[in-house]
């Protein structure tokens, strides 16, 4: 409430709100702290598009959803860092406490409802060695999604490390993305692939769902300015990032899906 105004009441329970502790939304309602204290702290309320009410309440619907019915179907098969990957069942969590634990307040995301994702290098100082060169940085990781329809943005490292290269004159530096983070991320994009939904409401709706799927799996946004070469090129990293000498079945799973991706984008280009 303002200082001389009438109580500002919790949309959410009917409760009066305090000052210091309640949430006010875009849409002039406003929430208690105690209902409040339901919004995990990673969200970020300024990358939410439309921060209102009736966010809050799909959002306290899904936190429902993720216990009751995610939490126990999640199992972990890949980690870095925080960030933790389900492949087999297409979920992820961020672990946003100091032991990066999964703990009773996680909050378990599909990728089927993500509406974007990046993730970042973000270099910071070279380390010149005798025989090699490295440069250390932070590594981080933003998504939204559209169920919750929620957006955050995380440091996932403060640390990392990658190999780097610099002119003679060490005026330039070219490096490549941390190897742990490279590997998290193929597990994560290739996991997104197997688990995106078909859109019954494209047109062409197989042809655009497959389309989709494969620009998803081979980390494009478009085909624009993507010739042949870099497209062989590119599955061929994938190839390569999703050999594993434990299972070659699996190695040869993975070839497939690659490859049949690289055939509908090849098509698309025109090649």
């Amino acid at each position: 409430m303002g200082l001389f105004g009438n109580p500002i009441m919790c949309s959410e329970c009917g409760e009066k709100t305090s000052l210091f502790s309640r949430r006010d939304f875009k849409d002039g309602a406003s929430i208690c702290g105690r209902c409040a204290s339901l919004i995990p702290k990673w969200i970020n309320p300024e990358l939410v598009e439309n921060w209102d009410f009736p966010t809050f309440s799909a959002l306290k619907k899904y936190l429902e959803y993720s216990e009751t019915v995610l939490r126990p179907m999640f199992h972990e098969t890949h980690r870095y860092e925080k960030l933790i990957l389900d492949f087999d069942n297409g979920l992820f969590c961020v672990a946003d406490n100091l032991l990066n634990a999964i703990k009773k307040d996680t909050v378990f995301l599909e990728l089927k409802n993500l509406a974007g994702y990046e993730f970042q290098f973000l270099p910071e100082e070279l380390q010149s060695g005798i025989l090699s060169e490295k440069v250390k940085g932070k590594t981080a990781f933003s998504f939204t999604t559209l169920n919750p329809p929620v957006a955050a943005e995380f440091i996932l490292s403060y640390d990392a490390k990658a190999k780097a290269k610099t002119n003679l004159f060490k005026t330039k530096v070219s490096y490549e993305m941390p190897k742990e983070m490279t590997e998290f991320e193929s597990a994560f994009v290739m996991s997104l692939y197997m688990h995106m939904p078909s859109n019954p409401e494209e047109n062409v709706e197989e042809k655009s769902s497959e389309l989709k799927k494969a620009l998803a799996l081979f980390m494009y946004d478009s085909l624009e300015g993507i010739g042949e070469e870099e497209l062989k090129a590119q599955r061929n990293r994938l190839i390569k990032a999703f050999h594993t000498d434990n299972d070659q079945s699996l190695s040869d799973q993975y070839a497939v899906k690659i490859n049949t991706a690289y055939d509908i984008l090849k098509k698309e280009i025109g090649g």
